[in-house]
């Protein structure tokens, strides 16, 4: 854009003009305006989940450009989210975050959103005991696939994974999962 011309008269109708330039500067690139971010609720306070709301910047914007980002609550962008809460926010389902980032360098801004989705854990079905004949040592094969579909109950967005202790199963570690087709108990 071109400059726009500044005209400063003093008593006796004693003028000058100077010119002042115009920049406009780019605002912050954003990856993503909205995004939606879910955790499963929390058993200790039922509707609500913990966020990592710093975990959820790449997904708005690349780190890597040096921007500022802040937290806020409200779309006037006036409560921020404490820091102390950032990477343990406690937010309800349908609860929606601001996000500021800014560009330190020009002052620019772009705003985005982070709505929280809070998920149920899954419910299981009653469950059958699985039954095999001793294969030696109260031994036995079990076929854990015959089990997906009873804990899906219909609903194959959901994945199931098998562990040999509920320890190992609260903590998921990658690869200490059960082979499902061919698992020898005892």
């Amino acid at each position: 854009m071109g400059p726009a011309w500044v005209r400063i008269i003093a008593p006796g109708d004693c003028y000058s003009v100077y010119p002042i330039d115009l920049v406009v500067h780019d605002a912050p690139l954003l990856r993503s305006a909205s995004i939606t971010t879910s955790k499963c609720e929390d058993s200790a306070n039922p509707g609500v989940g913990v966020f990592d709301l710093e975990a959820e910047e790449s997904n708005i914007v690349d780190s890597t450009l040096g921007y500022d980002v802040a937290y806020f609550t409200d779309a006037a962008l006036t409560t921020p989210v404490p820091v102390a809460d950032l990477n343990a926010y406690n937010g309800s389902h349908g609860d929606i975050i601001y996000v500021e980032i800014t560009d330190p360098v020009t002052e620019c801004t772009s705003t985005a959103e982070i709505t929280l989705a809070v998920v149920e854990a899954p419910t299981v079905p009653p469950l059958v005991a699985l039954e095999a004949c001793d294969i030696g040592n109260m031994q036995g094969i079990f076929d854990l696939g015959d089990v997906v579909p009873i804990v899906q109950d219909g609903d194959t967005s959901l994945n199931v994974d098998f562990y040999a202790s509920q320890a190992a199963a609260d903590a998921a570690v990658p690869g200490t999962e059960l082979t499902t087709t061919s698992y020898t108990s005892g």
